[in-house]
Order: C-alpha cells, then sequence, then structure tokens
C-alpha cells in the first residue's frame, strides 16, 4: 500500500517540485494550497490552514505523512506571520496529533539564525531574528513539542531549480538581474557561502527520511556540498548566463544574513548535496529551458 502524503504549500516552487518528486517514486500525494493549483499533482485540496473549521476537508483522508512547507514569506506586520505561519502550523500539528498521524516534516528556514559572523550549524545560536525567522523558530519549538511519533525539521537555504521565483531573496534576484544585463551590488566578495541548496536534492533527501526509522526530534540545516567565495559565485553565474552586468562592490556591514553552513549532521543521514557550480549550472539551465518554454 503506498505512503499517503499530505504536502502543504503544494502551489509554491519548492512545495510543487517535492511534491511531484514523491509522485515519481511511488508516494500518494494530497496537495494543499491556496492560492495557485499544483501542477502534476492530481489530488489537490484548497484550503485555509489557518481556519480551524476547514480541517473537516480532510477528515476521511488517512494521512501517513504531513510536509509541510506553507506560511508568510514576506509581510508588513507581525500579525501577518502570527495568522498564516504560527496559526496554520498549530492548528495542522493539531490535526496531526488527533488523527495519529505518524511523520510529520515542518520546513524551516536558516532565516531563523538571523545574524552571524561565522559559520552555522544545527546547533548554532540564534541573534536579532526578524519576524519571519521568529515565528519559523516558534513554529519548530511546537512541533518538538507535539505528541507526534516521526517530528523532521528541515532549515531549508536559498533553494533553486525550475520554476523558481527570481524576485526573492538574494541570489534569484542577483539571477535576474544578470539575465537582464543590470548592474549587481554585492557586499562581503570573500566570505565563504553555500547557503544554496538545488530541489532534487532537497527532494531526494526528503524522501530518504521518509524510508528510515527515526523516532522522536530531528534538525536539519541543509546547503551545498561546497563553499566558495560571494564574488566567485557571481562571477560564475555572470559566465554561465553571459551577462553583460558590472559586478560593483559596496561597502560591508558588521554581520551577515548570508551564511556558510556545515551540512555534516545531515551527511550522517544520507544528505548528499551537489556543488554549487554544479548547481548554479543546473539552475541557469532550467531557466533557459523555461525560457523556451514560454516562447512557444
Amino acid at each position: 500500500m503506498k505512503t499517503k502524503v499530505l504536502v502543504t504549500g503544494a502551489g509554491g516552487f519548492i512545495g510543487q517540485n517535492v511534491a511531484s518528486f514523491l509522485i515519481a517514486q511511488g508516494f500518494d500525494v494530497i496537495g494543499i494550497y491556496r492560492n495557485r493549483r499544483p501542477a502534476g499533482v492530481h489530488k489537490c485540496i484548497h484550503m485555509d490552514l489557518a481556519d480551524k473549521t476547514q480541517y473537516e476537508l480532510l477528515k476521511n483522508e488517512k494521512i501517513d505523512v504531513i510536509i509541510h512547507f506553507a506560511g508568510q514569506m514576506r509581510g508588513d506586520k507581525i500579525k501577518d506571520y502570527l495568522d498564516n505561519t504560527i496559526g496554520s502550523a498549530r492548528y495542522l500539528i493539531e490535526y496531526a496529533e488527533q488523527m495519529h498521524i505518524k511523520t510529520f516534516v515542518y520546513i524551516s528556514s536558516i532565516s531563523v539564525y538571523g545574524y552571524t559572523f561565522s559559520e552555522v550549524d544545527e546547533t548554532s545560536d540564534l541573534i536579532n531574528l526578524d519576524d519571519y525567522g521568529m515565528t519559523k523558530y516558534l513554529c519548530e519549538r511546537m512541533l518538538e513539542d507535539a505528541d507526534i511519533e516521526k517530528k523532521i525539521v528541515i532549515r531549508l537555504p536559498r533553494v533553486l531549480g525550475k520554476g523558481a521565483d527570481l524576485s526573492y531573496p538574494w541570489l534569484p534576484k542577483v539571477t535576474a538581474a544578470l539575465m537582464a544585463n543590470e548592474d549587481v551590488n554585492y557586499r562581503n566578495p570573500n566570505l565563504m557561502y553555500n547557503n544554496v541548496l538545488y530541489v532534487d536534492d532537497f527532494s531526494a533527501f526528503i524522501v530518504h527520511l521518509l524510508k528510515q526509522e527515526m523516532y522522536g526530534y530531528e534538525l536539519f540545516v541543509l546547503g551545498a556540498q561546497d563553499k566558495m567565495r560571494i564574488i566567485d559565485i557571481l562571477k560564475t553565474l555572470k559566465t554561465l548566463l553571459m551577462s553583460d552586468s558590472k559586478l560593483i562592490e559596496q561597502p560591508a556591514s558588521g554581520c551577515n544574513t548570508c551564511y556558510a553552513i556545515n551540512i555534516s549532521h545531515a551527511q550522517e543521514y544520507g544528505f548528499k548535496s551537489r556543488q554549487i557550480r554544479e548547481i548554479l549550472g543546473k539552475f541557469v539551465e532550467d531557466i533557459t529551458i523555461s525560457m523556451g518554454e514560454k516562447t512557444l
């Protein structure tokens, strides 16, 4: 019998990619979406996870796994994050407890680290978090306290792949600027960076974790296999995109939100990531294919 996986935020870039990957691997997937219906996911449910009354829509589903992507990415008011990030996670976790769902995977963000001066791992301090990072961390804590057999939190870096939004955050925005031959401002040229991940590598790790016998709470932070200087990443992207953009260095601030990430804990659990040059090359290939599809 197929494992039934509920994927929230399945209409978003990462959620849709993971849902499609799971389907290709033989999982039975239900996609939850709020704005955009996910392509390639046969069973989809339109619902607002922050509305407790709408969980009636799931009452007849025998779900084995929940993978929770949905939440507020950007907003002007803390209330937006409280409603759409904390509210949805709270009700979804309560639903998982009531329905005795065995596995819950919460997709968090490296934004929980706030500002840093060095490499981060699962034990690093959290410093001066913004609203987004703070609410993601609180959701992690809610899951840690939940009465669920298998609880996994994954702190994602910048994820690249087909369908990525080129308007946010830094690296996709830089990509869009290079494609348009616009000037690109940057700081900290010698900062070592592996805060990037290809979406298929993330999807493969999800599948790997679902197949493992694990109990209790586990936290992972993911990133590229190797580290590169910021300036070398920009030059590589510029070359791959054959861009005429100028790269202009700006004065650096005292701390960073662009991290070097220690991925050794995830590697112990079977995580495999590409090197940065390969990730960038595959991303540019994805963009080229997407642009070709749009012109057909």
